[in-house]
């Protein structure tokens, strides 16, 4: 069975709820709602789509409310048969998923799922049978919303005899909460607790754990769609209303999966032997060691203890053989490794991230498997240099906010390096960042030749005028970004004479950088995002002092030359529609997109249709003719109200609810993030071919859902051949610009430019 896309799946349902395959405009809303929830079960979409066919609206509305807090009885019905099907092991694991391991990696999974059976083989018939899906990015297990529901709903109706799955918040809490022991706690097999905060104080005793004793599955914690890789902030767990109290006497020695966010206890239960255990997480927990036995840890594969602020020592990790993954970033009362860290070869990643104290990493080092090596904010971390052995499969080293003068004589043999990050200041929101501030310090890179692979290259507080001139080496190379560094420009010139193909460039509070020369080598690359913060070269040139920086970068990068073809490629288009020709490949899918964004309140006058909501209306001409339609301008008033990489998404229907265009502005986590003020987000677009199916009116919708984004107003003007108030193409962006109010010229923004012959992209 495979599921549907959005548009595959509004046609879907409107062929049985409409007997077309578009939404009426009266519920074209409520149509998309219910789409997107049932996310593209074909099933689904032809039950609800069907019992819904000349309901009225307030039947929808409680259609979708049911769906959100059970199943659909009759898509229940016939879901349940393919699960009936399944053998004992199969149902097991299906029901385990289903409860608590939607959203882990499938080898860890399968590590913890087999009991008396091979899992992997068990899973495989899963997929083969679409109870679950596999992600091909990072082999994360998914279920679709409306087979989860069954699964729980199985598992809630036959609790009785069947090993018991706790994941519902006001269960576990109620369980957990009485004194007394229950059968059903005798049985628990798998409790799952989102620490979400509840309406009201919730107490929790932790003696209900002891008469757990087939409990393999313990989960605590914060939602997150990656529980190893996310990054958790204290304050989420110091503002739980969840409360835990009494002793831990005891925890099942069949546990195979601990996840415990803010475990209370300094150590585990001294009859606790985690023989069977794959993957802990006591993220920002009282741990200070546990290391007792350490023999009993033969199968773990990960152990995630950031921010345990207690944890003074680790164990001796001989007998850790499976170990894969090692997270002990943020433990700031950590001295120093065990050295037996450096003898493990099946680690593949090692995060010892803000351990401001540990002053050295083991000076001998056999780690054939190690991939990624995260050292940032080791403030004190100082014999990387002296560090020998292998590491050969290193693909990462993230070295900035160390003490590290040198590189290590391994270095060299990192043929597989793909990511280099060095530098004296860390980045990380630690309060020690402006403790230990330094000075640039002149840094010789290796030769670059060692690293054909490298793709990305950071450095931070150095001076790298030294560089050898064998940038040509790096064809891999696609992001570069150099923070408070010094005479970065021999660097650059070599490379961007060498390079046609980097894709970011990132420069923040560099010194002496020409604002002449880079700009015509910046010209030569292809499809480049820039982003310049604080360099005064860049940013204060010697000419042009009186006219804005927006209006310097769009002549030294030749964007003039670029709108000129922009609009002359609109104009032999439409041409080709008047007279017949075939519609050019290139525009069949894509937009034209030119994009400013920068801070200011006020929409241009030009824009002929306003609204001070996230909709407009926009009525066509009386005359519309689609061979005539140039393309269409908007512009949205907005901010940020949380942390968020963009500006609202806007969307477009036809006056029958038919999609037009779905459009998302580009990512902008340079300069968006935790900013309250103003911004204008203005855009114009030469369409794709939908368009010719435009009739009566269409609908701008802006915002996309997203609760980070406030919209104040927004404008929206469609431009046709004939539409002579429009600015001249030569001059357009520069109207863009004259035509807003003295106070509102930008200081800071991102510009992109978007055609058939590449894009061009920078922020100041």
């Amino acid at each position: 069975m495979k599921f549907l896309d959005d548009s595959e799946g509004i046609k879907l349902f409107s062929l049985y709820a409409f007997r077309q395959t578009y939404p009426t405009h009266d519920f074209n809303d409520l149509a998309y709602q219910l789409v997107k929830y049932l996310q593209g079960h074909p099933l689904a979409l032809k039950v609800i789509g069907s019992a819904l066919f000349e309901k009225p609206a307030h039947i929808w509305r409680s259609e979708l409310e049911t769906l959100q807090m059970s199943l659909n009885s009759e898509i229940q019905q016939k879901l349940r048969p393919t699960f009936d099907l399944l053998d004992f092991d199969q149902k097991r694991i299906f029901l385990d998923i289903a409860c608590s391991l939607i959203g882990e990696n499938i080898d860890l999974s399968a590590s913890v799922l087999s009991i008396n059976c091979s899992a992997v083989a068990n899973i495989d018939v899963l997929v083969n049978k679409s109870l679950i899906a596999i992600s091909p990015y990072d082999f994360s297990i998914h279920m679709h919303e409306l087979i989860r529901n069954m699964a729980r709903e199985v598992q809630r109706r036959e609790e009785s005899d069947r090993p018991v799955r706790l994941w519902s918040p006001s269960e576990v809490y109620a369980l957990l909460g009485e004194n007394k022991v229950t059968k059903i706690t005798k049985a628990v097999e798998v409790l799952v607790l989102l620490l979400q905060n509840p309406v009201k104080s919730v107490e929790i005793n932790c003696k209900a754990f002891s008469k757990m004793k087939k409990l393999r599955i313990l989960k605590i914690c914060h939602p997150g769609p990656k529980i190893f890789e996310q990054s958790f902030q204290l304050s989420m767990l110091t503002d739980s209303r969840v409360n835990f109290s009494g002793s831990l006497d005891f925890l099942s020695n069949e546990l195979r999966l601990i996840y415990w966010h803010g475990y209370p206890f300094k150590s585990f239960p001294s009859n606790f032997h985690p023989e069977n255990v794959v993957a802990i997480d006591l993220s920002f927990s009282n741990i200070i060691s546990f290391w007792t036995t350490p023999k009993c840890f033969r199968r773990l594969k990960v152990m995630n203890l950031r921010h345990c602020r207690n944890l003074a020592t680790t164990p001796d990790f001989t007998e850790m053989v499976n170990l894969e993954k090692l997270i002990l970033e943020g433990c700031v009362s950590l001295v120093k490794l065990h050295p037996s860290i450096g003898m493990h070869r099946k680690l593949v990643m090692l995060n010892l991230r803000d351990c401001i104290h540990i002053r050295s990493f083991p000076s001998k080092v056999e780690m054939d498997s190690l991939q990624v090596l995260i050292l940032s904010g080791c403030l004190n971390l100082d014999n990387l240099n002296q560090v020998s052995g292998n590491l050969k499969s290193l693909e990462k080293l993230y070295a900035d906010g160390t003490a590290i003068t040198g590189f290590p004589s391994f270095i060299s043999s990192l043929t597989n390096l793909q990511v280099l990050e060095i530098g004296t200041q860390m980045e990380s929101s630690t309060l020690w960042t402006s403790i230990f501030q330094k000075q640039p310090q002149s840094l010789v890179l290796p030769s670059l030749e060692s690293f054909p692979f490298l793709a990305k290259l950071k450095v931070i507080n150095r001076n790298i005028s030294q560089v050898r001139h064998d940038s040509g080496a790096l064809l891999c190379l696609r992001h570069v970004s150099l923070k408070k560094c010094k005479t970065v420009f021999d660097f650059l010139e070599h490379f961007l004479e060498q390079h046609q193909y980097l894709g970011t460039l990132l420069l923040s509070t560099s010194q002496h950088i020409f604002s002449k020369t880079l700009p015509r080598l910046i010209h030569r690359q292809h499809n480049l995002h820039c982003y310049f913060t604080g360099c005064p070269c860049v940013h204060k040139p010697t000419s042009h002092a009186s006219t804005n920086q927006l209006s310097i970068w769009i002549k030294y990068l030749g964007i003039q030359s670029r709108i000129r073809k922009f609009f002359r490629v609109s104009e032999s288009r439409s041409s080709s529609r008047i007279s017949g020709n075939r519609t050019p490949r290139s525009f069949t899918k894509t937009n034209n997109i030119l994009e400013i964004i920068f801070y200011g309140n006020i929409i241009p006058r030009w824009f002929t249709n306003k609204s001070k909501g996230t909709n407009l209306k926009v009525e066509l001409p009386p005359n519309w003719c689609y061979s005539k339609f140039k393309g269409y301008a908007f512009c949205v008033v907005f901010t940020l109200k949380e942390s968020c990489i963009g500006p609202p998404g806007v969307s477009v229907n036809n006056f029958d609810g038919a999609s037009l265009v779905e459009f998302r502005a580009t990512l902008l986590e340079s300069i968006l993030i935790y900013d309250t003020d103003m911004m204008i987000w203005l855009c114009i677009m030469i369409p794709g071919f939908g368009w010719n199916k435009a009739k009566n009116f269409v609908t701008f919708s802006f915002g996309d859902n997203n609760e980070d984004v406030e919209v104040k107003e927004c404008g929206v003007r469609l431009v046709c051949d004939d539409d002579e108030d429009f600015p001249e193409e030569k001059e357009t962006i520069l109207s863009m610009i004259q035509h807003l109010p003295p106070q509102t010229q930008p200081t800071g923004g991102y510009f992109r430019f978007s055609d058939n012959f590449g894009y061009t992209s920078f922020s100041w």
